[in-house]
């Protein structure tokens, strides 16, 4: 039978979509999270294509989910991959979705797309491209191969705003939101978070990379301005700021405990058992943590970034410096919220693959 006879059903039977990005790397963060997910749900992405930035690894099977990473070169700075562009053009596909804005591998995935007159999604994550250095070659890729690339684009907008800045590129943006696997965050203790790391007492949880763009210190500031102190953890790798963020604890007379990097028991104990969930962060594409904290039923605090304008008052309240963050913890503190249903409603990758399954189908 000619594939070009086959009703959409059987069509299904027969897509095949290649989902690329700059790198996937362990422990997963926000995007390889998503790549992950959609890739496990949905049976039409054969492979995730990557480069070698952060793993030697060339081809990998996690969960019946193929990685294939090739190697990089670097240009000014600018990390580029001869071998991923040439791989993607020989690779039987029926859609690529890049998952990203501006690395080369979204550029290449773009570029062979558009040759070979075939469907491009690409989910950008964040409003500009942030891999330059200076903000006004940020400004020229977004009016120029950042505009023509979303333009000509199927674009995936994770959060609301993140839709409102890309219609105005003028092409096809839609919102779907990433989600979380509920299962896993069962109500029932399978870890003791606090007994593991002898916390006694209250404690506010933040949960990321240790680097100076999450902006920990505004905890530590905010914390050091009320009068009963709640520790503070925060559970990430360290990218080089955790020194700083101890002789700014020690000088402001705030216990905080940096746990590292912690299994998902330990996260979803955490999570459960923590005072409140603070996000301070400068810039999220989305910010994961923040649902998976409501999926605990606690409360989460968060910069107006990412996500958080999203969600209900009631879940998620915002704050815009210490001061205002300082207010929001002494209110907040112990107060566990009922949002758990919020997030099985509307934030389930379950929910997220079908919608970005059908999208594929519509294309």
């Amino acid at each position: 039978m000619e594939r070009e006879n086959v009703c959409k059903e059987e069509l299904k039977l027969f897509m095949i979509v290649k989902s690329v990005t700059r790198n996937f790397v362990y422990p997963m963060g926000g995007i390889e999270e998503h790549i992950y997910n959609l890739a496990v749900r949905i049976k039409s992405i054969d492979e995730i294509i990557a480069t070698k930035l952060f793993s030697d690894h060339d081809i990998e099977k996690i969960d019946n989910v193929n990685i294939r990473r090739f190697p990089f070169h670097h240009i000014g700075g600018y990390c580029y991959s001869k071998e991923l562009r040439e791989y993607l053009n020989s690779a039987g596909a029926d859609i690529i979705h890049g998952h990203g804005w501006g690395s080369h591998a979204v550029l290449a995935a773009f570029s062979v797309a558009k040759n070979k007159n075939l469907p491009i999604v690409i989910t950008p994550y964040e409003f500009y491209h942030t891999q330059f250095p200076k903000n006004v070659i940020e400004a020229f890729y977004n009016k120029t191969n950042g505009r023509k690339i979303i333009k000509n684009s199927t674009v995936i907008a994770v959060t609301k705003l993140q839709k409102e800045f890309f219609d105005k590129f003028g092409g096809t943006v839609c919102h779907i939101p990433c989600g979380v696997d509920i299962k896993k965050y069962s109500l029932k203790k399978t870890s003791n978070f606090k007994l593991k790391y002898d916390i006694d007492g209250d404690f506010i949880l933040s949960i990321g990379r240790i680097s100076r763009y999450k902006r920990f210190d505004m905890i530590i500031k905010a914390v050091s301005k009320l009068d009963e102190k709640p520790i503070i953890v925060i559970a990430g790798k360290d990218w080089g700021d955790a020194e700083q963020l101890k002789k700014i604890a020690i000088q402001k007379n705030v216990d905080i405990i940096f746990v590292g990097q912690i299994s998902e028991p330990d996260k979803i104990s955490a999570l459960m058992q923590a005072g409140v969930y603070v996000s301070p962060s400068q810039r999220e594409g989305f910010g994961i943590t923040l649902i998976e904290a409501l999926a605990c039923n606690t409360k989460v605090l968060a910069t107006p970034v990412g996500i958080a304008p999203d969600l209900p008052d009631e879940f998620c309240e915002m704050f815009k410096n210490e001061n205002e963050l300082s207010i929001l913890i002494e209110k907040n503190l112990n107060q566990k919220v009922d949002s758990r249903s919020f997030i099985e409603s509307n934030y389930t990758w379950e929910f997220v693959a079908k919608k970005t399954e059908e999208l594929y189908e519509s294309l």
